[in-house]
């Protein structure tokens, strides 16, 4: 079963490689050193709201298709109240994150006259 295993990833990465050519719907947005911010507000049982920072590695290519990777930082603080009494959640979270570029829908144009 190992041999079984070691045979199927060799493979994969052979074709990957055999394949590699740029692709037109895919691209990258992030450059190394970038430093992205990030915060959303929501309501599901509480008030949520959840800043972070994102911090980009670098980059590598899979197939001609584009990787960015990182580091982030959350938070997460959340608000309830029920029944007069008021409840206050947080939370701290380093993740690691990965990026796949696309562009696949830079090819619709929107119309520039007005219709009505």
């Amino acid at each position: 079963m190992k041999r079984v295993s070691i045979m199927a990833v060799l493979l994969l990465l052979m074709t990957v490689g055999a394949f590699a050519q740029t692709q037109s719907w895919a691209r990258s947005y992030n450059k190394d050193g970038q430093l992205n911010f990030y915060a959303s507000v929501g309501y599901v049982d509480a008030i949520t709201i959840a800043p972070g920072a994102e911090y980009i590695f670098g980059q590598f290519q899979l197939g001609g298709i584009p990787f960015d990777f990182g580091i982030m930082g959350r938070l997460y603080i959340a608000i309830a109240s029920a029944g007069g009494e008021t409840a206050v959640g947080w939370g701290i979270a380093p993740l690691a994150t990965l990026h796949m570029g696309s562009v696949s829908y830079t090819h619709l144009t929107l119309p520039t006259k007005r219709i009505v």
